[in-house]
């Protein structure tokens, strides 16, 4: 019912019973009980095409945001790590802005160079961050904490640093950090939807391991 609310909202107002309609089309075995050929086409193609991908796509990012932090808070013992906290996300901003401004041309299946250098600048930030709280051959909670902290100040500096050299650019850079799904497509979402439900299934059979880890030390 939400989905149905959500799709209906937008410049062009689609009724909440042609929105229904229109989504039920799409639903295997259902569609053949539904008659969409009255309905207006360009509402279609807006509710298909234009605000589904949208939905479903903030769907699952936001799935993969939630599995991502309840990761971080397990395997760090800590309620307040998260991707802000440890650097990812500032190394993932610092990866994506070296990649807008430097680097052109479609990377690998079709995936921009931009978020190809964002997923190189998450990992070489947690690698480095893990790599300095375990410099004694024992990771440190509070170690890593605070220099993911250090290194996101950096990181985000470096990034603002770029901005304001490469002030051409800026409008790019701003929106990719801000986020947001305008650019939503069903061929993105293809690609999206199956690696986080992987993941997710993988991370699942690690749960029991986390949550032995999240006990401390002590215990």
């Amino acid at each position: 019912m939400l989905i149905i609310v959500a799709a209906s909202i937008g410049a062009a107002k689609v009724s909440l019973k042609d929105t229904g309609l229109i989504i039920a089309s799409f639903i295997p075995g259902v569609n053949y009980f539904i008659n969409v050929e009255d309905l207006n086409p360009q509402e279609i193609v807006i509710i298909s095409q234009i605000r589904l991908p949208r939905i479903f796509l903030s769907i699952f990012v936001g799935i993969a945001l939630a599995s991502a932090g309840v990761i971080f808070q397990g395997l760090f013992r800590n309620p307040m790590a998260d991707p802000f906290v440890i650097g990812v996300s500032a190394g993932a901003a610092f990866g994506a802005t070296i990649g807008l401004v430097f680097i052109t041309g479609v990377g690998l299946l079709g995936i921009s160079t931009t978020t190809i250098f964002a997923l190189i600048g998450a990992l070489a930030t947690t690698f480095l961050v893990y790599s300095i709280s375990s410099a004694r051959g024992k990771v440190s909670v509070t170690t890593l904490l605070l220099s993911g902290i250090a290194l996101s100040a950096m990181l985000s500096a470096m990034t603002s640093f770029i901005m304001i050299f490469r002030a051409h650019n800026l409008a790019k850079i701003i929106f990719w950090i801000m986020g947001g799904l305008t650019a939503a497509s069903w061929y993105k979402f293809n690609i999206i939807a199956p690696m986080v439900v992987v993941l997710i299934i993988i991370s699942g059979f690690y749960m029991r391991d986390l949550n032995i880890i999240s006990l401390g030390d002590e215990r």
